[in-house]
């Protein structure tokens, strides 16, 4: 855990006109808060997870990977009070943060399609957009008012992604705005009024005409293909209207439906739509934008939200967690929407930085878990796997190393390389599977091409192309390497049978082969 003084270094921020809170004090008021759940709960948190634990799930969480192999050791054995705050800090204004966060991001937006090319859109163009903002600093508020009003063509705009993602459909794109910007499921609403909330038909109706004058154009076919977004200055949605009688062809007749907002009055048509709706859901006083946010992230970095899952339930009802959402949604509107300072603050937390481990009942496991007195240990996913396995063995699922040719380099660099704009492949799903925890999955651990080729490249890249017999030091850095930790001394004994039992680098490619297999490997914990 984080006191007081391991959070100093962070109170020298330049803060804004309106300035937020120092961020110790918010950590300490989240730290505070969520004590007294645990009291109120009779729930006793685990103690906190080890460095060498927290360098690597931190890594994991905000960049995607395993940290470095060189910066295990040093950051074990460094004194400084203040040593998790400063990695945090590297970590955030890395690529790599901006690489993995974009990427996951993009696939939430693209409603949990992978940010890849598609027919009609390019995902890897709002990945790329989204990377841009986080590594610039964008406000989240900006870019979300950026998605809901964009325009531009599928090659070169990431606003006009999100919108050709639902191909700008009204109904389509009222739903993915108000699942990720609000928590709410508006389209519950789309046939009938909401049986337990209060969103009602008209206000989907009326929402969903924001998006009437949005227009899809298309040219071109196969690689000449290109499809835009534009807004046309006239027209509206229109919906079959019930009231009147139907046309001799047995077709109902239609009627325009004019922009209205969720509870309110219809809206001028005048203007930009859009613009008027993003206001609406960004404004400072809309109590569901800043707490779908902070939720999103709590839920990213601890592997279960602080409030329900979208279901149709309303998001304002109250719940257990009030206190810390309204802490961290108060704090994100007063920081205008930093949102490197709002993970900032989540991993700083007390919650974050509990151990995942240490013997107890099942019944007080899963009451910790639920209480986020435990940290929920998670599988990676494809892409955590995937370039975790390439910063330890620096292999990407090229053709086979040549045995004759000079030792690779460890690709510790190249784990969080971005696919290029002409390259439409999806390596991490093409050599390990998209889900995790399926046999499929297993099978390519165990059996695999990528598995046995990167095995074979970082065993080569680590003896360096000599033909001398592996040593337990060569162990120990393959654990440093996968683990960032060195191995437990039965670890190390089972390590060395397999040594002995394989021939030269065969035997330490059993090693490596054994770790990657490992529930250990393939977990954040």
């Amino acid at each position: 855990m984080l006191g007081a003084a391991s959070l100093v270094l962070m109170s020298g921020l330049t803060l804004t006109a309106a300035p937020a809170p120092p961020p110790v004090e918010i950590v300490n008021q989240l730290n505070a808060a969520m004590q007294e759940h645990w009291k109120a709960a009779g729930v006793t948190p685990v103690g906190p997870a080890d460095d060498a634990v927290f360098l690597r799930r931190v890594w994991i969480d905000l960049a995607g990977v395993t940290p470095p192999v060189a910066d295990v050791q040093p950051f074990v054995a460094d004194k400084d009070p203040n040593k998790r705050i400063k990695l945090i800090d590297k970590i955030l204004d890395s690529d790599e943060f901006a690489d993995h966060w974009a990427a996951v991001w993009a696939q939430q937006l693209l409603g949990g399609r992978r940010p890849i090319k598609e027919e009609r859109y390019d995902g890897r163009v709002l990945r790329q957009y989204l990377r841009d903002a986080i590594k610039n600093g964008v406000s989240y508020k900006t870019v979300v008012t950026e998605l809901i009003t964009g325009e531009g063509t599928s090659d070169a705009s990431g606003p006009a992604t999100f919108l050709l993602r639902y191909e700008a459909k009204p109904t389509d794109l009222v739903g993915a705005v108000f699942k990720n910007f609000q928590g709410v499921s508006l389209q519950c609403a789309q046939c009938h009024d909401h049986p337990f909330t209060q969103w009602k038909k008209d206000d989907f109706w009326g929402t969903a005409a924001y998006f009437g004058r949005l227009r899809l154009v298309e040219s071109g076919d196969g690689d000449d293909y290109i499809a835009a977004i534009v807004e046309s200055r006239r027209g509206d949605l229109k919906v079959p209207d019930p009231t009147a009688k139907p046309k001799e062809d047995g077709t109902q007749p239609m009627k325009a439906v004019r922009p209205r907002l969720p509870g309110g009055s219809v809206a001028s048509t005048a203007g930009a739509r859009r613009t008027v709706l993003a206001a609406w859901i960004t404004a400072d006083d809309n109590p569901y934008f800043a707490t779908r946010a902070v939720n999103d992230a709590w839920t990213r970095l601890l592997g279960a939200g602080l409030m329900p899952p979208v279901d149709g339930v309303d998001r304002g009802a109250t719940n257990e967690w009030n206190d810390a959402v309204n802490l961290l949604a108060t704090d994100f509107k007063a920081s205008k929407y930093d949102l490197k300072r709002m993970v900032r603050t989540i991993v700083c937390s007390r919650a974050y930085q509990l151990s995942s481990g240490g013997a107890a009942p099942a019944e007080t496991v899963d009451l910790q878990l639920r209480s986020f007195a435990r940290y929920r240990a998670r599988p990676l996913s494809v892409d955590q796997l995937y370039a975790s396995v390439v910063r330890a063995t620096g292999y990407k699922g090229d053709p086979p190393p040549d045995p004759n040719a000079a030792a690779q380099p460890q690709g510790d660099a190249a784990a969080s390389d971005d696919p290029p704009m002409d390259d439409p492949s999806d390596r991490p799903v093409e050599v390990l599977t998209e889900r995790s925890q399926t046999v499929q999955r297993a099978l390519a651990l165990l059996n695999g091409d990528y598995i046995h080729q990167a095995v074979q490249a970082g065993v080569q890249a680590q003896l360096k192309g000599a033909d001398r017999k592996p040593t337990a030091a060569d162990v120990e850095r393959l654990f440093l390497a996968t683990m960032a930790r060195r191995p437990t001394k039965d670890e190390a004994k089972a390590m060395q049978e397999l040594l002995r039992g394989g021939d030269g680098a065969a035997g330490l490619e059993d090693v490596l082969w054994a770790i990657l297999n490992s529930a250990e490997f393939n977990t954040n914990h």
